[in-house]
């Protein structure tokens, strides 16, 4: 629980002041930044399903024109004058 308090604690806590702390303030902090860190990843995995739901899928086939579209895989090079 002390690792966790110094290390998740945005740099608010080190060792000594952690060891020092009564029990009950102690599992009250850890309980705290246990809330805060599931409240992030929630907000995060809210962003990106919105952001995968966002995200259009398109058919590149459909955009090519008649033109540029080869059957045998093989390039027009004749030029137009």
């Amino acid at each position: 629980m002390i690792h966790q308090i110094v290390t998740f604690g945005g740099g608010g806590y080190d060792f000594e002041t952690v060891y020092r702390m009564p029990i009950w303030l102690r599992k009250f902090t850890y309980l705290q930044i246990v809330e805060q860190k599931q409240a992030e990843k929630e907000e995060i995995n809210k962003v990106k399903n919105k952001s995968n739901s966002n995200q259009t899928k398109f058919n590149l086939g459909d955009k090519v024109p008649q033109q540029l579209k080869q059957t045998n895989n093989t390039y027009n090079t004749t030029m137009k004058k």
